[in-house]
């Protein structure tokens, strides 16, 4: 008997023994930590930490603005940032235009302001939304979630490589996206076309977006690299100095522009002169969604996006209007199914079909010849100018400014 509680005495002190060399309690002890106990020694250890990124997050914010982060921003990113924080900081204006860096590049809102406050014999005001790189998307997104304020006229400008082939966007869902869009993407997308990315980059930035310190990590983490490597006796490369200095001289004015323009590139030889040094390639080499002459690539979902838009729109109370931003004749030879009449009889069709009006452009009516594109896709200074007075004098006599009479 004696040898037995002696061996059942051995067995538990090593239990105990083990126990406590693995930091646990043994069993039938009442001295392990309660979950109580185990809450609170891991608040102690993260909410310190909360602490201490909230107050980071708080003193970049006031030394290092978004402003100061531009120069080691991308274009896009400043302007899906900045450019539409800036907008809906605003007051509605009287006219507002969406649509990609076509638009962008054709329509001086400035110009279009003056014209408008001369007819309507008051101050008017316009703000060009175009953004680089926009598709449906994203004009879907901006016309649905950033727009608080519905302007009385909205222009909506595009070609059929911005409204076709709906499901290629880059964007919306990084930047632009609530979870109202999140879920209409996902209603009205079929299982073979949707992407797994776009969720993923909408959870993203929905963490990120209170936080200025992960929002803006990749501008932040540049200039602190800038920051060592200056300290190390490393200076900049002759390349980002020219891309540092570009943002800070064209970037940050567009960005912050009262109406959305800033003249970004410099004017050289036109489209015309370069095609006649280099026939082959013109100014820039082609890309693959631009030799695209399916003509398939406007299918009902494209019109459905674009019509979703257009209804968004005008339910909120602005008149909506359909232009047509060209590229340049040398590029609509090239495809005659995205930029030539294929196009314009489409949008033609769906503006019938939701009452809207459409204006074309058609080079041999415009006179928007090669001579007054800067690229293959963009109008240069000249040109906007041109387009843009064109482009009002059409609303103008369609009567559709007269919405904006008291």
């Amino acid at each position: 008997m004696t040898g037995h509680l002696d061996q059942q005495r051995r067995a538990e002190a090593l239990e105990q023994a083990f126990c406590r060399d693995q930091d646990l309690a043994p069993r039938g002890s009442d001295e392990g930590d309660s979950a109580g106990t185990i809450l609170s020694r891991l608040l102690l250890r993260v909410v310190p930490v909360l602490i201490l990124l909230v107050l980071l997050d708080l003193l970049l914010r006031r030394f290092l603005p978004q402003e100061r982060l531009l120069p080691y921003m991308d274009d896009e990113i400043a302007s899906y940032t900045l450019l539409v924080d800036n907008y809906v900081q605003r007051p509605a204006p009287d006219v507002l235009f969406l649509g990609s860096s076509r638009m962008r590049d054709a329509v001086d809102p400035t110009l279009f302001a003056e014209l408008l406050s001369q007819k309507l014999g008051r101050p008017a005001s316009a703000f060009n939304l175009a953004l680089g790189g926009a598709e449906a998307e994203e004009l879907h997104a901006i016309a649905t979630s950033h727009v608080p304020d519905p302007p009385p006229c909205v222009v909506l400008g595009f070609s059929g490589a911005e409204v076709g082939s709906v499901h290629r966007f880059r964007f919306a869902s990084r930047f632009l996206w609530n979870f109202d869009n999140l879920v209409d993407y996902l209603r009205r997308t079929s299982p073979t076309r949707l992407e797994v990315k776009h969720v993923e980059y909408f959870i993203e930035q929905s963490i990120c977006a209170p936080w200025y310190l992960f929002r803006h990590r990749d501008p932040l983490s540049a200039f602190v690299w800038q920051g060592a490597r200056q300290v190390a006796g490393i200076g900049l490369t002759e390349e980002e100095l020219k891309v540092r200095a570009w943002n800070r001289e064209r970037l940050l004015p567009y960005v912050l522009s009262p109406d959305g323009h800033q003249e970004l590139h410099p004017q050289g030889k036109p489209l015309s002169a370069l095609i006649e040094e280099n026939p082959l390639h013109g100014a820039v080499l082609l890309r693959g969604r631009e030799l695209n002459r399916d003509p398939g690539f406007f299918d009902a979902a494209a019109a459905h996006l674009l019509e979703r838009t257009v209804t968004v729109l005008r339910e909120r109370g602005s008149s909506v209007i359909l232009v047509e931003t060209p590229t340049s004749p040398h590029m609509q030879e090239y495809n005659d199914v995205l930029y030539g009449e294929y196009f314009r009889d489409r949008i033609s069709e769906l503006a019938a079909h939701l009452d809207v009006p459409f204006i074309p452009f058609r080079p041999s009516e415009s006179g928007l010849t090669d001579y007054f594109y800067q690229d293959r896709n963009h109008l240069s200074a000249k040109g906007a100018r041109r387009y843009t007075q064109l482009l009002f004098q059409a609303l103008s006599d369609n009567g559709l400014f007269e919405v904006l009479r008291p």
